[in-house]
Order: C-alpha cells, then sequence, then structure tokens
C-alpha cells in the first residue's frame, strides 16, 4: 500500500480543491483558488468607505487582528489566508468559519498593507444603541472631528485600556473602519461599542439628564491625574487642528486643560496624547 504524508496545511489545500463547488484556477500557482473573482472583487471594494458602509462589512490583517475578532462578538464571514503563510502558521486556530486559501498574488489585490501579512478576515459591522441614560454610571468618549487614521486607532485602545465601553464619534470624523484605523486599535476597535452619530443631539440628552459634560479647552479648570472627577457624563476631545467646534462648545458643562510646564514652548498636544492623559485622569480609581 502506498501511503502519502503531507502537513495539515497541505491536507487541507487539497481538500479545498476537490471538494469546492465552484473551483476558480489561478493562471500564477496553477492550484484551484475555492473563491470567485466576484467574491474577491466584493473584499477589495472594501478597502472604500462607500462600499463598507453599503455593505456593511469591514476587513482586518495580520494574526493578532484575526485572533482577537474570533474571540470577540462581532459576525466573521470570511478568513482568507496563502498557502505560505499557513505553512508557517500551522497551529493557527480557525474558530469562527474555515479558512479559503488564496494565492499570494489574490492576498497583494485584497491587502491595505505594503507586505500583506497573509491572513485577512471579513467582518459583518456591529450596530449599537445609543442610550444616554447609560452615562449616569459610565463615562463615554465623544469624539470631535477626529480625522487622522493614527489617531483614532490610538485613542480607541487608550480607552479600552481604561475600561472606557462607549465611544462617540462625529459624522465627520474618518470612517471608523478605515483600515488604518482598525490596525492601530491592535483589537481593542472590537471589544467597545463605537458609534458615529450627531454627537450634539447626545450632548444635549446629557445637559437635560444634568450630567456633567467634560471638554478639553484652553481655558478650562486644570487637571492632574490627582483631580478627583466623576466617572459620569461624557468627555469631548476635539480634533487635531481646531478642538472642539464651536456648534459643540455651548453643551460642554465642566471645560478641563492639560497643564504644561512653564517653560514649555509646545503650542498644544497630539491629539491621542490628550485624550490619554485625560481619559487617565478620569478613569484611574483613587
Amino acid at each position: 500500500m502506498l501511503i502519502l504524508k503531507c502537513t495539515p496545511s497541505r491536507f487541507f489545500y487539497i481538500t479545498q480543491r476537490f471538494l469546492s463547488l465552484q473551483p476558480e484556477a489561478d493562471s500564477a500557482s496553477g492550484f484551484f483558488m475555492a473563491i470567485s473573482k466576484q467574491k474577491l472583487k466584493t473584499i477589495q471594494s472594501l478597502k472604500l468607505a462607500k462600499y463598507r458602509r453599503k455593505l456593511g462589512l469591514f476587513c482586518c490583517e495580520g494574526n493578532k487582528l484575526v485572533t482577537e475578532i474570533q474571540a470577540s462578538s462581532l459576525e466573521v464571514t470570511e478568513i482568507l489566508i496563502t498557502d505560505d503563510w499557513h505553512q508557517r502558521n500551522p497551529d493557527f486556530a480557525f474558530k469562527k468559519v474555515d479558512p479559503v486559501y488564496i494565492s499570494p498574488q489574490q492576498m497583494q489585490q485584497l491587502s491595505t498593507l505594503t507586505t500583506p501579512p497573509g491572513i485577512l478576515a471579513v467582518a459583518k459591522i456591529p450596530r449599537f444603541k445609543v442610550i444616554p441614560e447609560e452615562a449616569r454610571n459610565n463615562l463615554t468618549l465623544v469624539l470631535d472631528g477626529i480625522h487622522d487614521p493614527g489617531n483614532l486607532g490610538t485613542i480607541i485602545r487608550t480607552a479600552d485600556w481604561f475600561g472606557i465601553k462607549l465611544v462617540l464619534l462625529s459624522l465627520d470624523s474618518v470612517d471608523i473602519w478605515n483600515p488604518k484605523v482598525v490596525q492601530a486599535t491592535m483589537g481593542s476597535i472590537f471589544r467597545l461599542s463605537i458609534i458615529e452619530t450627531e454627537i450634539e443631539a447626545y450632548l444635549d440628552q446629557l445637559n437635560k439628564l444634568k450630567l456633567p459634560v467634560y471638554g478639553a479647552l484652553l481655558n478650562g479648570e486644570e487637571l492632574s491625574l490627582a483631580d478627583k472627577k466623576s466617572p459620569a457624563g461624557a468627555l469631548i476631545i476635539g480634533s487635531e487642528s481646531h478642538g472642539i467646534r464651536d456648534s459643540v462648545l455651548p453643551y460642554v458643562t465642566q471645560p478641563v486643560f492639560i497643564p504644561r510646564s512653564q517653560h514649555s514652548q509646545a503650542e498644544s498636544l497630539n491629539a491621542a496624547v490628550a485624550a490619554a492623559i485625560l481619559i487617565a485622569a478620569f478613569s484611574i480609581q483613587k
């Protein structure tokens, strides 16, 4: 009897090749891929915000993010891998859906990274409901006009670190499911409720509920890590260049300010850095 030996990843690959109902040949490698050209085109379109919104889907890449999203409550619809990636990660656990092999050339087309990691997941964009009354016992982070993907991702990661569960984002901010934002969060985005909304309407509700609305302003009360602030209400972080916009300022009930050294000549702090200092001041329990 002839016994052929192969790695688990190769066995899985061969199984997909012969059991796929609609195999598609890849001219570069000669292998069969269990994914259609239309599916690849759809996933590639998710690089653009308008298609992410239209289809209600987004992508994430790399071992870290795919592991994190599988551990979250989000619904994963596809996981795509290359054979080379699987050879290097034979023990990677697929918990939500079975992976589909694609060629390195196809992965390059789908990836937003200079060097694709070789694994990419597609998931449904989660939908959350805004409930102002929940701010009675929890601090809500409100982001007004944050345009830089790296800053937004870092702020979300910081919020996750300090236990903030709800983040509201103004409609003119960078798209929360922008690949650069998702990458910068290092998986924190999958654990928080993040909602793009008209933040003025939300803040108006907090004012009516007599809940504090803190705003990072140059003319605010000096804030230090020793200050004891209420872990309720909302904390507003403004844009990198203009701060909190004029239409939002009337809702701020307690302006706060991060004091700088009297010897400092710096004009301002990076939005993500300012957010980290303020969130820490509000979140660290005394």
